[in-house]
């Protein structure tokens, strides 16, 4: 929200434009593509860009706070669901075959760093 009190929506959010440092420090790059006030960013990559925007042309359309909003929450999914994007498949019987296969493998690597961490943490994994 902070960017949002100058007038700076995120354009090209997509995974290789997040870096997380060793201090587990989470910053975003590449904000060369940003809409600022009425400058309307011209990037944009498809599988994070509302199907509104799809056919128009970027350099003449400005975004709005939910566009930014729905480009956010399919980062959220598909970092929480090992780089499954949330409309990967029509049929939705086949979304949730992949959620749960990957919902398996993120659990079994959890379980790996709880049970290497000296971090005393309880729960059933």
């Amino acid at each position: 929200h902070y960017l949002h009190l100058f007038g700076v929506i995120l354009g090209d959010v997509r995974m290789k434009n997040i870096m997380i440092n060793k201090d587990k420090t989470v910053s975003l790059v590449d904000l060369d593509s940003c809409q600022i006030y009425e400058y309307p960013c011209p990037a944009g990559f498809p599988d994070f860009t509302p199907a509104e925007l799809h056919k128009v042309m970027l350099t003449e359309q400005l975004r709005t706070f939910d566009n930014e909003s729905f480009a956010l929450s399919v980062l959220m999914f598909k970092i929480l669901f090992c780089g499954i994007h949330p409309y990967d498949r029509i049929n939705g019987a086949d979304t949730i075959e992949k959620i749960k296969e990957a919902t398996e493998k993120l659990t079994k690597v959890l379980q790996f760093h709880l049970k290497n961490s000296i971090i005393n943490v309880r729960g059933n994994f």
